[in-house]
């Protein structure tokens, strides 16, 4: 989230925010393979996340969980990203459509009195 933010705030993400990855650490493994997964997000980039071009990465993270974690056959890393990047589509689009009423207005009433109010402030 925090690289998210930095990314709304037209900044680049800090550097990989290291999970515990000690020898006496019970998930070390899978602290390694996020740590690899968000150190190559970073390198593609957060808005590519936030248009559903999800690290590969993040599967071997969701695969190596699943393993361990036996959830059942149903859970696959695939399915994983495919509903990972639908609730990815669902957020990015609600916030450019709250982003787009805050600038530009919700209905026609709001449009025209931004323009307006543009337009005397031009004058």
């Amino acid at each position: 989230m925090h690289a998210l933010q930095r990314w709304f705030d037209t900044l680049r993400p800090d550097l990989v925010p290291k999970l515990s990855t000690a020898h006496d650490e019970p998930e070390r493994e899978l602290h390694l393979l996020i740590n690899q997964a968000y150190e190559h997000q970073n390198y593609i980039g957060w808005g590519h996340f936030l248009r559903g071009r999800l690290s590969l990465q993040w599967k071997h993270c969701i695969a190596h969980y699943y393993k361990t974690r036996q959830p059942g056959d149903a859970y696959t890393p695939t399915l994983w990203a495919r509903k990972m990047i639908d609730q990815v589509f669902d957020l990015f689009l609600a916030l450019w459509t709250c982003r787009n009423g805050e600038k530009h207005g919700k209905d026609y009433n709001e449009q025209r009195e931004i323009a307006l109010r543009m337009t005397r402030e031009e004058v």
